[in-house]
């Protein structure tokens, strides 16, 4: 049950993190995508090999239920790891956890019906999920956001950036964005960034005249227009 609850939590951590702190407008990042995604292939090929060469009794259905989750969301996890750290080993320990983990749902399963079901899904993701790694490891990087200059309000609590949007052959912006600075909590494993607050949407290639500075803590100047800071 060990190995199996620990596996499911992993491939947990991630989804669930980033989507429940998103309600709460913060980012939540991991302090090394290649590291948990290593380990999560790591601890899912460990699973597979005590399944097959060590537990031989009949697994539980709580044990079953923890493998097929942990399938489930073995298949979910590129989604959000390759959006974050777009490079071909997060891919690898992804695809290669989620065959692990198909195998052993596989394996475990007391009924044929449960076998042709987990088996049924491990054939059918690939295809889209190879898909969807090829279209984020070639597209991914086109859009990309370049922090021009940064300037510190007067107490030190905000930091507004101008930043170039480019957008590849869709154009680009300009945008001005404020970041709280006594948000940000690094809690080891990974960290909570609070989501910057956009105020201010330019044409692309403003950003190289674009005037910006403090008026007070609380409302910044653009080309000498007030714009207030919540």
């Amino acid at each position: 049950m060990i190995l199996p609850l620990c596996l499911l939590l992993l491939t947990l951590l991630l989804p669930c993190g980033t989507l429940l702190f998103s309600f709460f407008g913060y980012t939540f990042t991991l302090t090394s995508y290649n590291i948990f995604s290593l380990l999560t292939a790591l601890l899912a090929l460990a699973d597979a090999l005590w399944a097959t060469h060590i537990r031989k009794q009949p697994s539980s259905w709580a044990e079953l239920l923890l493998r097929v989750l942990a399938l489930l969301f073995s298949a979910v996890n590129p989604l959000f790891y390759l959006v974050r750290c777009r490079n071909a080993v997060v891919a690898l320990c992804m695809l290669l956890s989620f065959g692990f983990c198909c195998y052993t749902a596989i394996l475990r399963s007391k009924h044929l019906l449960a076998k042709v079901l987990c088996l049924a899904f491990g054939l059918l993701t690939p295809v889209p999920l190879c898909l969807f790694l090829l279209l984020i490891l070639t597209f991914g990087n086109l859009g990309k956001n370049t922090v021009v200059r940064t300037v510190d309000s007067p107490g030190g609590t905000y930091q507004a950036q101008i930043i170039a949007s480019d957008q590849g052959a869709l154009g680009g912006d300009t945008l001005v964005r404020v970041k709280d600075q006594g948000r940000d909590h690094d809690l080891l494993l990974f960290k909570l960034s609070k989501d910057p607050q956009t105020v201010y949407i330019g044409d692309w290639g403003e950003f190289e005249t674009l005037s910006l500075s403090w008026k007070n803590e609380k409302c910044l100047l653009i080309n000498e227009q007030e714009y207030p800071v919540e």
